[in-house]
Parts: structure tokens; sequence; C-alpha cells
């Protein structure tokens, strides 16, 4: 008996509907299928809006001071503070569309899998989902958190974002200590904790 590792390249789908194909492995009398399946470009970009939403519902969106187009029909690139590239959303600039939001990040978070930036004011009650380390291709990350009377946990999720190379909590809402797996974050270059309870 031999045993031998296999690694196919398929590339990413680029197509409006998922598609689904079947990799067929023999030798001898045995043979094994693999069936492969990727979700379509018009799915991928339902779950953003979904997730946009979610968002949106989540944080008071009906009381920021700028929502123009949020949860419209028009593309995503043109919702306040959203930015696009090559449809997929990979910028969330909410800080600049509301002074201090006040509510829970979602779990839906974790659907925006292209996001490279985000900002936010909060003024939180509930630690950040861990979902939000899916965010694999995060980069930049500008987070002030708000809260006298409750303190949140810093984001463990965070750790699962490998790709950061900015990463700035900051506000009296946040306690907690830093994690040696912070150091699993290589990229980074900027760590800033101002004004919080983080130890460590």
């Amino acid at each position: 008996l031999v045993s031998q590792i296999l690694h196919f390249d398929i590339s990413p789908c680029d197509l409006s509907e998922s598609r689904s194909g079947t990799i067929t492995l023999s030798g001898g009398n045995a043979v094994q299928k693999i069936l492969i399946k990727q979700d379509g470009l018009k799915e991928i970009l339902e779950a953003e809006r979904n997730a946009l939403i979610a968002i949106y519902k989540a944080l008071d969106g009906d009381n920021w001071a700028n929502n123009t187009n949020w949860c419209s029909d028009l593309p995503l690139a043109e919702w306040a503070g959203v930015r696009c590239e090559n449809y997929y959303v990979t910028g969330i600039d909410l800080a600049s569309l509301s002074p201090e939001m006040k509510g829970n990040i979602p779990a839906e978070i974790g659907n925006l899998s292209h996001l490279k930036y985000i900002s936010l004011n909060i003024a939180a009650n509930k630690n950040f989902p861990n979902e939000i380390g899916n965010l694999k291709e995060l980069e930049q990350a500008y987070i002030w958190i708000s809260g006298d009377n409750t303190k949140i946990e810093f984001p463990t999720g965070l750790y699962d974002c490998r790709n950061l190379t900015e990463l700035n909590i900051t506000g009296t809402g946040i306690r907690g200590c830093l994690s040696s797996e912070i150091g699993q974050l290589n990229k980074l270059t900027m760590l800033c904790l101002s004004g919080t309870f983080i130890e460590g």
C-alpha cells in the first residue's frame, strides 16, 4: 500500500451561479470520487448584503447620522461608508457614519470574508463574536469602544486575522489581557490600545 499526497489547484468561481464538479481517483480496483462545490458570485454577494443589513439592525442604523442607501436595492458600493473591489465588500467605515453607535456586533460580520478595513465607534455591552476571526483578509482595524459601566473583553477572534498590519482598539469600554496568540499576527506593524483596561 502506497500513500500519496495529492494537491489540486481550483480556480475561484467567477460565475453568477454556483458550480460543482467531481474529481475521480482510481487505482487498481479502488475508485474514489470527490465532489467540489463553489458558491457563485450571486450567493456570495447576497451573503455580504445580508451581513451588512444585520450590522445595520444590530447597531441601530435608523439613528445613524448618515445611513444613505443602507438596506436599499442599490449596489453595496453606493451604501454610505462601504467600499467594494471587484463586487466584494472590502471596507466598512462605520466611524464616519455616526459619532457613536449603540448595540453589539452581530455574528454575521464573519460573512464579509473579503473585508480588509473596518472602523467603528461603539458603545457595546457584549463581547465581539468569535466569527470576527473569519475575516482572514482583514488588514486594518480601528475600533473605539466606550463604556464607563460596562467592559467587554478583547476580541480574541482577531488573533485569527493574520493579515492584520494595523490594529487600533481604544476606549474605556474594553478590558482583559492580551494572549500570547497575538504573536500569530506577524504582519502587525502598529498596535494601539490607548485608554483601555487591557493588560499584558
